[in-house]
């Protein structure tokens, strides 16, 4: 497993099952108070298809409750199913109440390891890295390792994502370049580079919107690029045909192409830890 997943896994199962049963002290010295039957309950019953359900009884659990030291975690829960379910950006500000009402406690470390999540699934790299960072210099070893993997995961993202920029830019610059050179009238009617695939790319574009969010998005950057892209070096060729050994340098610059698109729909779908996942353990 890809140090990204088991990262990843601690935010998901880790955080639900851990959230759901531990109970932490009043405070040091003192035992904590039992746990509340109605809490353990609502935590218990989280299931596929049922977490509107769960979350609005966990608020007004907390609203009820306060001051009971399950509160916290209370909120987190809810926060962390929100990041499941594709919108984690409506619990940041429950993650930021348990970082403002219980400063100093360990819940208000795991907030703050939330929020530099969704900082990062939102590609703000560099706030969620220095967030990833300042986790790493709190107390004890968990904290330590956590953090700076973290913010080694933020890191490489990071250089992927102006990766994927350089790409983009290349193959904007590059399409430009190639319409001014040939002219816009060469651009209709469409060369039959496009036109051929066109009916099969249309049927993957169509398709794409039935894959969840991070799928689809990938399948659509491939199948919209490989459009523009066929369109635009096919009306290229066809106004200015190559000659003799250039014939084998445009087909290394369509090789390039076509791995460019490939890799910006890999990272623009975050799904570079997953590609690597597969090309080491194979497929499931």
């Amino acid at each position: 497993m890809s140090r990204a997943r088991a990262i990843r896994s601690i935010t998901s199962v880790f955080y639900i099952i851990w959230l759901s049963i531990s109970i932490a002290p009043a405070r040091a010295g003192e035992l904590a108070p039992p746990p509340d039957p109605e809490f353990q309950a609502i935590s218990s019953e989280v299931r596929e298809g049922n977490h509107a359900e769960v979350q609005a009884r966990m608020a007004r659990w907390v609203a009820a409750h306060p001051d009971r030291p399950e509160a916290p975690r209370g909120l987190l829960w809810i926060a962390v199913l929100d990041r499941q379910d594709g919108h984690g950006e409506e619990g940041r500000p429950l993650l930021d109440r348990v970082v403002h009402d219980w400063p100093d406690t360990e819940w208000a470390r795991h907030a703050k390891k939330q929020r530099a999540d969704l900082d990062l699934d939102a590609w703000h790299f560099s706030r969620a890295i220095a967030a990833y960072q300042e986790l790493a210099q709190g107390p004890g070893d968990y904290w330590k390792y956590v953090g700076n993997n973290a913010a080694q995961i933020g890191r490489s993202q990071q250089l992927r994502f102006y990766g994927l920029i350089t790409a983009l830019l290349l193959l904007v610059g590059l399409s430009i370049s190639r319409i001014a050179r040939a002219g816009k009238q060469a651009l209709w009617p469409i060369p039959r580079e496009l036109a051929w695939p066109l009916p099969a790319l249309a049927v993957i574009f169509i398709c794409a919107f039935g894959q969840p969010a991070d799928e689809r998005r990938a399948v659509l950057v491939l199948a919209v690029g490989a459009m523009a892209l066929l369109w635009v070096n096919g009306a290229w060729l066809r106004a200015r045909p190559p000659r003799g050994a250039a014939r084998a340098g445009q087909a290394l610059l369509g090789v390039a192409q076509a791995c460019a698109i490939f890799y910006c729909a890999i990272i623009a779908g975050n799904l570079w830890e997953k590609l690597i996942d597969t090309i080491q353990m194979g497929a499931d």
